[in-house]
């Protein structure tokens, strides 16, 4: 019942127009866009010391691409809660999306070790691995951070797309069958594996996973999969 929960919170936000509560938490039920940012933006502009919106307008910009911005929040993070792992882990994507993997591991591996547990911290890790190139200790790390948090197919995903970026086509499509197969209307999944399937030369199984990636939810960069469609031969 999102839709009706939202609107609650519209309700609260004009009730309390200056509450940083009813910000957030209407920010954080909205898809991630230029509302949710502003709302968030208002929140911290309220309450400059408030982590969780603070940890949510970094991820937000982060998303929107607003790189600098996201910058500025996430050193605030550390700043404000310094014992925080999601700040580490929020601030870690961020040097990422700067092209700084080993920045990236750094605070990955601190925040595992406020929080040995952190299949988010565990996933970062991953991913600065794999951007560095080290695709073993990648794969390791993205079936920990599976292991740590099985309701959620981001490692799984990222494994494959990995493995297929190191020309590791075998492990790539056993990484899309498992994200297919446990997540099957989660359409980035489908495009993994429809990548790790066309590398390998089986166009049809490529053409009807990428086929199932766009009738699928989640985010999947449409036009890029409709041109690999066309490019099958």
């Amino acid at each position: 019942r999102n839709d009706e929960g939202v609107t609650e919170l519209r309700r609260a936000v004009e009730v309390d127009p200056n509450g940083p509560e009813a910000a957030y938490e209407l920010a954080r039920a909205l898809p991630t866009g230029t509302e949710a940012a502003t709302l968030l933006e208002k929140a911290v502009h309220e309450r400059p010391s408030y982590p969780f919106a603070l940890l949510r307008l970094a991820e937000v910009d982060l998303e929107l691409g607003r790189i600098a911005p996201a910058r500025l929040v996430a050193d605030g993070v550390l700043k404000v809660s310094p014992s925080e792992p999601s700040g580490y882990i929020v601030s870690g994507r961020v040097a990422l999306a700067e092209g700084k993997p080993d920045d990236a591991l750094k605070l990955g591996q601190r925040a595992l070790g406020l929080l040995t547990n952190s299949a988010r911290a565990k996933l970062l890790v991953a991913d600065a691995y794999a951007a560095k190139g080290e695709i073993d200790l990648a794969v390791e790390a993205y079936q920990g951070a599976y292991g740590l948090d099985p309701s959620d197919p981001t490692a799984v995903v990222h494994a494959s797309i990995a493995c297929h970026a190191q020309g590791r086509d075998t492990s790539a499509r056993a990484f899309g069958e498992r994200a297919t197969h446990d997540f099957p209307q989660w359409g980035p999944g489908w495009a993994a594996l429809g990548d790790a399937l066309a590398a390998q030369g089986e166009t049809a199984r490529a053409r009807t996973a990428y086929e199932t990636a766009l009738k699928s939810s989640g985010p999947v960069d449409a036009a890029a999969v409709r041109a690999k469609l066309a490019a099958l031969r």
